[in-house]
């Protein structure tokens, strides 16, 4: 079995982007991989649509998940750094470091001068290996960096095909112990949707104006057993 969201974004261009997705608990967070620095290094990020900073953890920083990859600043000729402290708190914990550019990748998208964080420190638990980081998919001024997210960069590069991002989450179905499986499976998609992995057609709605900062859709109603919640 398997999950579909599909969220529309603001503009048009001409590239279709897919990558593959792994879960790390079930239905809680999924994570893929993009690349950074000169020469690229590949690092997996929990994929997030509720925030919109890109962060890594820095090598030799405190409370990391062991076994993760860290990014090292010495060791990209294309890394600068801003000198600008950066914190972001979830409801899951923190992270602190401070804020650089460099060359940033999707799928083969790049994106130079990419603001991002290199945090050397984080909450108990905030990062479990393989992840290394996380990537905010919401929008610019939801960002505690005030950085343009690395989708948003490429859509106003105009690198995309259509102004649609999508979502297709493998789901465990009646597994005990599901929820300390790692689960493998899944694909992100920007610039196009995977018709083979829905049928019928997609109901498009708009966020509401100047609501643009989280994926906001509007809520008319609500059912439960045929019957109407206030």
């Amino acid at each position: 079995p398997y999950l579909v969201l599909v969220i529309k974004v603001p503009t048009r261009g001409t590239v279709l982007v897919e990558t593959s997705l792994s879960f790390l608990t079930l239905l809680t967070s999924y994570y893929g991989s993009i690349a950074v620095g000169t020469p690229p290094v590949a690092y997996d990020v929990i994929l997030d649509t509720g925030s919109s900073d890109l962060w890594l953890a820095r090598n030799g920083c405190q409370g990391c998940a062991g076994g993760a990859p860290e990014f090292n600043p010495g060791q990209s000729s294309t890394f600068t750094d801003l000198s600008t402290s950066f914190s972001v708190t979830y409801g899951s914990g923190q992270a602190t470091g401070t804020l650089g550019q460099d060359t940033v990748s999707i799928a083969g998208l790049q994106v130079t001068n990419q603001i991002f964080a290199i945090c050397d420190r984080f909450s108990q638990g905030l990062l479990n290996a393989p992840v290394s980081g996380l990537m905010g998919l919401a929008f610019q001024p939801l960002a505690t960096s005030r950085a343009t997210p690395l989708w948003e960069a490429l859509v106003q590069g105009n690198v995309l095909d259509s102004p649609l991002m999508a979502f297709h989450l493998t789901r465990f179905h009646n597994i005990r112990g599901a929820t300390s499986t790692l689960e493998p499976g899944g694909t992100f998609t920007l610039g196009a949707v995977n018709n083979s992995l829905f049928t019928g057609d997609i109901d498009y709605q708009n966020i509401p104006s100047g609501q643009a900062i989280y994926w906001t859709l509007p809520l008319t109603g609500l059912n439960v057993n045929g019957n109407s919640v206030s």
